[in-house]
């Protein structure tokens, strides 16, 4: 119950330079936008779980989205679990609109 309450209270958040997702309370993602290298749809089978350098924010539904990442981040968990990351599998509320904003960062 308290990780489907963390989904809605930890939104998706967009600023000038930089982009935070989060999988409710599980995992928090702080990205410059000059990081963000290709957005594309996830088209057929997502990448695994266990991949090296993947992390899928999408809790309950199949990621809609995968950013691949210019340089390594690292995703930070619960009790200070912390993992690099090169590619993210995003999935959101309203996937035009997430990928509309995403796709006019600079580099994009």
């Amino acid at each position: 119950m308290a990780l489907a309450g963390s989904l809605s209270l930890k939104p998706t958040l967009i600023g000038d330079e930089f982009l935070v997702l989060r999988a409710g309370s599980l995992w928090t993602v702080r990205l410059r936008q000059s990081n963000i290298k290709e957005m594309r749809s996830r088209g057929g089978r997502s990448p695994s779980r266990r991949e090296p350098g993947y992390l899928s924010l999408a809790v309950i539904n199949e990621p809609q989205w995968i950013l691949e990442l210019h340089e390594p981040a690292f995703a930070y968990g619960v009790y200070g679990r912390r993992r690099m990351i090169t590619r993210l599998g995003i999935a959101t509320d309203d996937p035009n609109a997430f990928a509309e904003v995403v796709t006019r960062f600079p580099g994009s």
